[in-house]
């Protein structure tokens, strides 16, 4: 359960909930932190910049591809079928090879992204263990 479902929780069942203070100790200061601002906040950020470049790509790509077919065959089923088709394989491509540099073999990362697509976004399973929301568990005081 995600932590503001707990506090939704508590609050409907009128639980009491109480703010715990948590120490936080730095050695020497934090001299031992090798964090880098500029140099880390880029390593973060340039993913999401490449996943927006992608898609900026493939969305330009099925527009005009999708203008083209239909202005030649004047079908509009035929053309957005092609159009998302070679759009998508554009978007796909652009992901595995430059913003994730996958080393995924093609068959591999397919079927990988097939099946995060076909997952609802609900699913715990669509987001890394890392992200997943802990358990909470509350009581009556």
């Amino acid at each position: 359960m995600p932590p503001s479902a707990g506090l939704l929780r508590a609050a409907r069942e009128r639980l009491t909930v109480r703010e715990v203070p948590i120490a936080t100790i730095y050695l020497d200061d934090n001299a031992s932190s090798h964090f880098r601002p500029l140099h880390d906040s880029a390593r973060i950020y340039l993913p999401f910049l490449g996943y927006g470049l992608a898609w900026l790509a493939g969305f330009v790509v099925d527009l005009v591809l999708l203008a083209a077919v239909m202005a030649l065959t004047g079908n509009l089923t035929a053309s957005v079928v092609a159009a998302r088709v070679v759009s998508g394989s554009v978007n796909f491509t652009l992901n595995r090879t430059w913003v994730l540099a996958a080393n995924l073999t093609l068959i591999g990362a397919a079927v990988q992204r097939a099946g995060f697509t076909a997952l609802p976004p609900s699913s715990p399973h669509c987001r890394p263990p890392s992200t997943r929301a802990p358990v909470t568990r509350l009581g009556r005081q």
